[in-house]
């Protein structure tokens, strides 16, 4: 529920500042097929980019691997008592 709130939110801030960045008055028909433009372009930059940072993370190596560790670190970790 709080993610759908913060989610709507963002959508309505990015919507008021394309409004006032563009000075729309979306009484006018011609302003408010300008602004659906825009905030349907705005929507697919914020989805693209989305996309690129979940790949990076995704592709990131997230485990430890054998060659990041030297000797003496393996050494203490191995005589680890709970």
């Amino acid at each position: 529920m709080k993610l759908t709130i913060v989610i709507i939110k963002f959508l309505f801030l990015g919507a008021l500042f394309i409004i006032s960045n563009n000075n729309l008055a979306l009484r006018d028909s011609h302003n408010r097929e300008q602004f659906f433009d825009i905030y349907y372009s705005w929507l697919s930059q914020v989805f693209d980019n989305a996309l690129t940072l979940t790949s990076y993370v995704v592709k990131f190596e997230w485990l430890p691997t054998a060659e990041n560790f030297t000797v003496v670190e393996v050494q203490k970790n191995t005589n680890f008592v709970p």
